[in-house]
């Protein structure tokens, strides 16, 4: 500055005498000087413009646009707190919590599932399509012959159904599933022979001795009364039977047989559970208390009845299987049922009767034709029977007359 302020004085020496002659007589040289150093100190509009201002833009942070730069940080932080409050901060936060929410609901949906799969199997299995119209054959089967449908032409009375209560159909001696023939009973074994008189006394003798069976013939007598039809009789000498020995399993069975054909529930179940608390896995008198009470939980019955036919399957396990089908009108099912009890015992009439009940129902007349006469048939040669063989008759006069047209 002081070398310009020196040029600057050194050329204003040099002009004073030109300058004075042209500047005005009321100028004064000294403010000349004074406006040419100004113009040399003041840099030119143009440098102003291009030459950038580093002071003005360090003062910016500090006081040109505050507001903008706290703005800026108000949003940041507004989102980083909405960020923090979502489902993964609040699952980071609490871990037990939500974690014990999810086992719980576990717990109740496996629960469930467990439930509905041992007491109600059938809710995960489709229900079959109901069947066409069934010929007129009255669906709900009374212990006696059941009234006869509204449709035309009438309906014979259906085979019992026995509403699983079964132990009304008797089989024949051999195979007998309600009330079992009478087990023989082994005697005692005799004495074995005396040495003979030149045998060392030493010696051992072994000799086979051979058990007569034998059986009460009071309980035979009971059992033939009750093949007969005759149930006072039956009834009285079952009732003998259980005075003299009160944990006779066939004269409990006999009574229970004779309660259900009378249609005495109570006396009948009575009976049953006194069987299964000398054995509880007694599978006649599971079956017949399941066919008693059937009504009340089909699903639960249908259950208990599958789990002992796959135990020891048996004619009456599957007949009771098929009335309880028959009461929910169930027919194809019932017709499987009463086919694998006629199967196991074709002499029984009753189970003959009922799978031709269940063919004529799903509308198959040839089927239920051949197995009509055929349970007349063994009626007549047992002499006894759970339906009317002249009713039966009748339905089949009725059937050869619809099959002609």
């Amino acid at each position: 500055m002081k070398a310009l302020e020196k040029a600057a004085k050194d050329r204003g020496e040099a002009r004073v005498e030109p300058q004075a002659a042209a500047n005005p007589a009321g100028t004064k040289p000294e403010l000349s000087l004074a406006l040419e150093l100004l113009a040399a100190d003041t840099p030119s509009p143009r440098l102003q413009e291009t030459t950038p201002q580093p002071s003005a833009t360090l003062r910016t942070p500090a006081g040109a646009e505050p507001s903008r730069e706290q703005a800026r940080a108000a949003a940041v932080m507004q989102a980083g707190g909405r960020a923090r409050s979502g489902i993964g901060t609040y699952v980071r936060d609490h871990p037990l919590v939500v974690f014990g929410m999810l086992a719980v609901l576990f717990a109740i949906g496996f629960g469930g599932y467990v439930y509905l799969q041992i007491f109600h199997p059938a809710f995960f299995v489709r229900q079959a399509p109901a069947p066409k119209q069934p010929p007129p054959f009255a669906q709900n089967p009374a212990p006696s012959a059941a009234a006869p449908g509204p449709v035309a032409p009438p309906p014979l009375p259906s085979a019992t159904l026995l509403q699983s209560s079964a132990p009304e159909v008797l089989p024949q001696p051999p195979a007998l599933p309600a009330v079992p023939a009478p087990q023989p009973k082994p005697v005692t074994t005799p004495a074995p022979p005396k040495p003979e008189p030149g045998m060392p006394g030493n010696t051992i003798v072994v000799s086979r001795s051979e058990a007569a069976p034998t059986v009460d013939p009071l309980l035979t007598e009971a059992y033939t009364a009750l093949l007969a039809g005759r149930l006072e009789a039956a009834q009285g000498l079952y009732s003998q039977l259980a005075r003299t020995d009160p944990k006779s399993i066939d004269a409990l069975l006999g009574l229970a047989a004779i309660a259900s054909q009378e249609g005495k529930t109570e006396d009948a179940a009575r009976h049953y559970l006194a069987i299964l608390e000398l054995d509880p896995r007694h599978a006649l008198a599971q079956s017949g208390v399941i066919g008693l009470l059937g009504r009340a939980d089909p699903l639960a019955s249908e259950t208990k009845l599958k789990q002992l036919i796959a135990r020891e399957p048996s004619a009456f396990l599957f007949f009771t299987l098929g009335n309880l089908y028959a009461d929910q009108a169930l027919w194809a099912q019932a017709q499987q049922a009463y086919f694998q009890a006629h199967h196991l015992e074709p002499s029984n009439p009753d189970y003959a009767y009922n799978l031709a009940v269940g063919l004529e129902h799903l509308s198959q007349p040839k089927l239920a034709l051949g197995f009509y006469r055929r349970a007349v048939q063994l009626a007549s040669t047992r002499g006894h029977a759970n339906f009317n063989p002249a009713l039966v008759g009748e339905r089949i006069d009725r059937l050869l007359a619809e099959m002609e047209y």
